[in-house]
């Protein structure tokens, strides 16, 4: 085994091979260094005269190593292969780039000539988009893909699914559409809607995201359940509870879900009368000691109540979080009070100026405000009942589900599962920069949408061996994969490929990931 050290001596690098081996006589593994040459600090690269074993070149390898390990792991890029022979290799690269810089296309061949990467994955820009228009209208091989990576993690648990808009400038682009925009945005946007659930590798139960849809940008969260369902049947998912947010809330949702035999969870929304019953039915009682309980060293107050949601008998959980509560109330009695200050020094000589001030200045919060005359002058106040409406739902949750035998705990379990794939969105977002598509046509909309989940797959499962192992205590998903980076080949003059020394905060994350052992500079391409 060879790899590349430097040494350094007072202001000057030194660079060497190691070559390890083994003595027959002494009987122990035994390492010979060869010199190579001066690093040159301003450049970094490798100064010698020794022609025959001069290094051609550097490249970034750790991250790109650190990738292909988890694609095999999670047999993601078995499942590619099978579906996509020709090009499988290609998709995988411009996933590898939007995880590791989530940056737009157009850097792609700059960051490529950076990294020691695999053979035919050269690319400009033009190409790229050719690619991503192809893959787009192949929507039947997608669905292939859908269908074995389903395959692989189908496992009896519970079906997590939510709907996040992205927004786009394109005028050209028919499934753009204004609608509820989740990011707050004055612009068209499409809606994709991911299902995610547990699977396995390595004996580990992981949330992976299975399979998305794409709906127009107006079509709102409820109508969507429709098609969730129908995902459910094509693909053959097992279940064993159907996990939303609250935008997918509605009576007849629940009622159909209850007729195909799905067990739900969902939060009751606090703007519906019912949550306001059960608020005011359990408001003193839910803060007795013997409703407290402990979940994942967090204690909670817990009530529950049988009731009727249309045609469905339900039972409702009503949660209380009292640390939540306290910084809930704090900081919305903080604004209250900012704003009130501010209204103190204006004075209006009619209502109207007063409700114009209040609608063009606080918008949402001009509820918990009124408008009153005194002296001959309008001045705003608190709306004392909306504020204390207000105050009595800081910290608390309500749960909905048709399946009594789930208790106090495994309830609050199945919703936290939710935090999953709320992660999975903020990591197309950010994390691999898609809060706004740069894309025209449809077909390279729904091209580069697919690299996009190819991309939150891996994400998914970095992320949660990142907080089962604590590396997040040390390191941001960012700061990972730049100390990755730093491990690199070198490529020398003969055609040799040495690989440079692990460094200890590499070796930890390696390690942690269950990579450490024997990292060497070969993607053995036959199996990729």
């Amino acid at each position: 085994m060879s790899y590349i050290i430097e040494q350094k001596v007072k202001q000057k690098t030194y660079v060497y091979q190691v070559d390890s081996y083994w003595d027959k006589d002494k009987k122990q593994p035994r390492q010979r260094r060869t010199y190579l040459g001066r690093k040159d600090e301003i450049t970094g690269e490798i100064v010698t005269t020794q022609k025959s074993s001069k290094p051609k070149g550097s490249y970034s390898f750790g991250s790109l190593y650190f990738l292909m390990k988890i694609t095999r792991r999670l047999k993601l890029s078995n499942v590619l292969r099978s579906v996509f022979p020709e090009h499988h290799q290609i998709y995988l690269a411009l996933a590898f780039f939007k995880v590791i810089e989530a940056e737009p296309y157009y850097l792609y061949e700059q960051w490529r000539e950076d990294h020691y990467f695999f053979e035919n994955s050269s690319l400009t820009s033009q190409r790229i988009s050719e690619l991503l228009s192809e893959l787009g209208q192949n929507e039947k091989a997608i669905e292939q893909f859908f269908s074995q990576w389903i395959k692989r993690h189908n496992t009896e648990s519970a079906i997590l699914f939510d709907v996040t808009s992205i927004s786009s400038y394109s005028g050209q682009n028919d499934l753009l559409e204004f609608g509820y925009n989740r990011d707050k945005e004055r612009l068209q946007q499409v809606n994709i809607g991911i299902v995610s659930r547990e699977g396995s590798t390595d004996n580990n139960v992981l949330e992976l995201p299975l399979v998305y849809r794409i709906y127009s940008g107006s079509i709102p969260d409820v109508v969507t359940l429709k098609n969730v369902i129908s995902l459910i049947d094509t693909y053959g998912l097992n279940l064993s509870c159907f996990v939303m947010d609250k935008g997918f809330y509605s009576q007849q949702n629940i009622k159909e879900l209850n007729q195909k035999g799905f067990k739900v969870l969902i939060p009751l929304p606090f703007s519906t009368s019912m949550a306001k019953k059960l608020i005011n039915d359990f408001g003193d009682e839910i803060n007795s000691p013997l409703h407290a309980f402990s979940y994942n060293n967090k204690v909670y107050f817990h009530l529950k109540k049988r009731i009727k949601v249309g045609t469905v008998t339900c039972t409702a959980h009503l949660y209380l979080d009292k640390e939540k509560k306290a910084r809930e109330e704090t900081k919305f009695m903080q604004i209250i009070t900012e704003l009130e200050k501010t209204f103190g020094e204006k004075n209006f000589k009619n209502r109207q100026k007063a409700q114009e001030y209040i609608s063009e200045t606080i918008k949402s919060k001009k509820k918990f405000f009124l408008i009153r005359k005194t002296k001959g002058k309008f001045i705003i106040t608190r709306n004392s009942k909306v504020i204390a409406e207000e105050l009595s739902v800081k910290g608390k949750f309500i749960l909905l589900s048709n399946n009594h035998d789930l208790q106090k705990d495994g309830a609050l379990q199945l919703y936290r599962s939710k935090d999953s794939i709320e992660k999975i969105f903020l990591s197309m977002k950010h994390a691999i920069n898609e809060k706004r598509f740069r894309t025209k046509s449809i077909s390279t909309m729904q091209g580069s949408i697919f690299i996009n989940f190819l991309s939150l797959i891996l994400l998914s499962y970095i992320d949660q061996i990142m907080t089962e192992k604590n590396l997040y205590k040390k390191y941001s998903k960012k700061e990972l994969f730049k100390t990755l980076n730093k491990l690199k080949v070198f490529e020398l003059a003969n055609g040799q490929v040495i690989k440079g020394e692990v460094s200890k905060r590499q070796k930890t994350i390696f390690s942690a990931f269950g990579l450490s052992k024997d990292i060497q500079p070969s993607y053995n391409l036959a199996g990729f």
